[in-house]
């Protein structure tokens, strides 16, 4: 698929608005009838495994809001998917490498280990609350 056969979300030209709207159907050619219209849509074709990832935060700082509010944002959309009777693999991780958790180190006076073995598992207790 071109990205210029990707239909934008939330408006399908069909009438139907929505922020889940996936297409139209007229860049999909012969297939356009076994497209669904929403991800939530009783007649999906598909119901693949859902792979939802949050971004791979880097350890160099503890986690913050940004750090909070996407998590959570994926957390609930694995959620109401897991309600919809979807199987969700839902994986989050940290980055413990990099030249800015080495200049953390450095700055604090401490290894780039010590820094990352301090701030892991507040990554890891953010999660798992």
């Amino acid at each position: 698929m071109r990205p210029a056969d990707i239909p934008s979300l939330g408006s399908s030209g069909d009438g139907s608005v929505g922020p889940l709207t996936l297409c139209t159907g007229a860049s999909y050619g012969d297939h356009a009838e076994r497209m669904p219209r929403n991800l939530y849509d009783p007649e999906m074709p598909s119901r693949a495994p859902a792979y939802i990832t949050t971004p791979i935060y880097y350890v160099n700082d503890r986690p913050h809001i940004g750090s909070a509010y996407t998590t959570t944002l994926c957390d609930v959309w694995a959620r109401a998917m897991r309600l919809d009777g979807r199987d969700v693999f839902f994986l989050t991780g940290t980055d413990e490498h990099g030249q800015k958790i080495q200049q953390t180190a450095a700055k604090e006076g401490i290894t780039a280990r010590a820094l990352v073995e301090r701030n892991v598992p507040l990554f890891k207790a953010m999660v798992e609350r």
